[in-house]
């Protein structure tokens, strides 16, 4: 995926890994943030199939569970 300036600017200032956007966009709930981009998010049943997805590997990224990605 190609990132802007900006989101590659934010990403490294949260310390947010890029697998992370991916698993957002995969298994997190979606909702329209105007202008015809999208919001990706963890709600509780994204979280539930992203668990049973990863198994124990969630261990590893579950600090960055709490953060959200839009996608114009």
């Amino acid at each position: 995926m190609k990132f802007s300036t900006h989101a590659e600017h934010r990403m490294q200032q949260r310390s947010i890994p890029q697998i992370v956007v991916d698993l957002l966009i995969r298994f997190g709930r979606s909702e329209p943030a105007g202008n015809g981009a999208w919001k990706y998010f963890f709600d509780k049943p994204s979280r539930r199939r992203f668990y049973q997805y990863a198994g124990v590997l969630a261990r590893s990224i579950e600090e960055h569970l709490d953060v959200y990605v839009v996608v114009g």
